[in-house]
């Protein structure tokens, strides 16, 4: 159930980031806004 939700959690994460990503004209500001949210 848990391994179930976190997979739910990256995916809604992944369309997240995909459809602010595209509001940022290079990929480093993308990867830095994604390792933010993942807490890297």
């Amino acid at each position: 159930m848990i391994k179930e939700s976190g997979q739910a959690w990256d995916r809604e994460l992944e369309d997240l980031l995909l459809r602010v990503g595209e509001h940022y004209g290079r990929v480093e500001p993308r990867r830095r806004m994604r390792d933010y949210i993942h807490g890297n």
